[in-house]
């Protein structure tokens, strides 16, 4: 019903404003993340990497190759998919 349909409306607002994509796996402290959905991201892209209790990290996408992003900054080991670590790209 009209629940359904606002929750909808809201969830495709939010998808139209935002980028986003779980990791795949934990970050190893490097650049190189692999994601869920690559297909968002692209060269240059200013990105934020976010995970619970953690704090926002941010730079610069250098490169995408299908779902692993190369970033131009570390992501250390504590941003797990346990954690819910994710690539937030900046519109």
């Amino acid at each position: 019903g009209a629940i359904q349909q606002t929750n909808n409306n809201a969830s495709n607002t939010y998808a139209s404003a935002i980028k986003v994509s779980k990791f795949r796996a934990p970050a190893s402290n490097t650049g190189t993340i692999h994601v869920l959905d690559g297909s968002e991201f692209t060269n240059g892209d200013s990105v934020y990497v976010v995970a619970d209790q953690q704090e926002e990290l941010s730079g610069s996408v250098l490169n995408v190759d299908g779902n692993t992003v190369f970033l131009d900054f570390n992501v250390p080991e504590k941003y797990t998919n346990i954690n819910f670590a994710r690539l937030y790209k900046v519109l």
